[in-house]
């Protein structure tokens, strides 16, 4: 009832209005009329936006009816609209973009416009916009044949733009990948990972080798040590498990196990109370994964702190070589450091041995330390 009743009010009023400014019998209120139906424009139907070689976006939509011509506008991903072109004509309906870098991403939409008097009238627009990534076809992937032995890992990008792709396997007990493009080899086989980038699909093929019995050994010594902290060990304050032996009253041995990198610990602790000086050491290793180690160097002394870190290649270290260590922001240690983190690591490695032998009866060289010599 009330809804009838204020249609029918507002019907009265929209009369009286009319009939009290525009005279039905006045030629011009026939002609303010047709000036104002032909001032509305319509919104301009999108077709698509499409790579055209490396530096060239082709867009295109529907003609409008009546239309003076066309305002092209474009964004890039997460950023806002701009004004990037005027189309003349009703019958133009594509515009080439040049002014874009391979790799980028770009959306397109489109107004269209009527001169009346001299006045532009615009039609609203599609604020969703049609999207193309410039260069697209052009793009490759870093690898299109890869082969792994089982445990081994490789990250996939696609080079020439900074857009993240969906990645997916063909065959996940196979290979697996993650949303970073990180492939992990698990067994024996071949499977294809795909990348999908702006529909366009990158395609590597990946060929993972039978474990070798060497390479079986190591990953079971590995998992012996694992086993044994998991079992034996106790508890840290992170809820990570560990096992410890004293070498001497100022120095500690540390072996854990880091379940979120899958990768033993070699650590070392090594308090001098006089001097009010602490030294830790933590060498990250899984040579069953990898024949890199992360080394991680703690000095503390007079409230000051010194953390450093280098690279060592398991394989080849035997004891007394001396490694290059980095500070946080990436320049070389000053040479008492490193001639201070190297001491720290060798006694590590040491106490390392110690723990293995005294608990596991086993060695570093089990652990892929080929060349360890205590």
């Amino acid at each position: 009832m009330k809804k009838s009743l204020k249609k029918a009010l507002c019907g009265l009023m929209a009369g009286l209005m009319v009939a009290v400014t525009v005279p039905a019998a006045l030629p011009e209120a026939v002609y303010v009329a047709e000036v104002q139906a032909a001032a509305r424009v319509a919104t301009p139907k999108l077709v698509s936006a499409k790579a055209s070689g490396k530096s060239k976006i082709v867009f295109k939509w529907k003609a409008v009816k009546g239309a003076s011509g066309y305002t092209v506008f474009r964004k890039e991903k997460g950023g806002k609209w701009k004004n990037v072109a005027e189309v003349k004509g009703a019958k133009k309906t594509a515009f080439s973009d040049t002014k874009v870098i391979t790799g980028t991403q770009y959306t397109y939409s489109v107004k269209a416009f009527k001169n009346t008097k001299g006045k532009k009238t615009f039609s609203s627009y599609n604020k969703k916009g049609v999207t193309a990534i410039a260069g697209l076809y052009t793009l490759k992937l870093n690898s299109s044949r890869i082969t792994l032995n089982p445990g081994k890992s490789y990250t996939l990008k696609v080079n020439g733009t900074k857009l993240t792709p969906a990645w997916r396997s063909s065959n996940s007990k196979i290979v697996t990948v993650n949303k970073k493009g990180r492939i992990t080899a698990k067994k024996a086989g071949t499977a294809k990972i795909t990348a999908t980038l702006g529909g366009k699909k990158f395609v590597c093929t990946v060929t993972v080798k039978k474990a070798s019995a060497a390479a079986n050994k190591l990953a079971k010594n590995y998992a012996k040590v694992r086993n044994y902290i998991n079992k034996n060990g106790r508890y840290s304050e992170d809820g990570s498990k560990y096992i410890e032996a004293s070498i001497d009253a100022e120095t500690t041995a540390i072996l854990s196990y880091d379940t979120k990198s899958d990768k033993l610990d070699m650590g070392l602790s090594l308090q001098i109370k006089k001097e009010g000086i602490i030294s830790a050491m933590d060498i990250l290793v899984n040579c069953a994964k990898s024949d890199s180690a992360r080394v991680i160097s703690g000095i503390y002394a007079s409230g000051n702190a010194v953390y450093t870190t280098a690279t060592m290649k398991a394989s080849i270290y035997n004891g007394k070589q001396n490694l290059v260590f980095y500070n946080t922001n990436g320049s070389r240690a000053q040479s008492e450091i490193q001639e201070a983190a190297n001491a720290t690591l060798q006694a590590a490695m040491a106490g390392t041995e110690y723990l293995l032998r005294s608990k596991l009866n086993m060695s570093l060289k089990d652990l892929g330390f080929k060349a360890y010599k205590l």
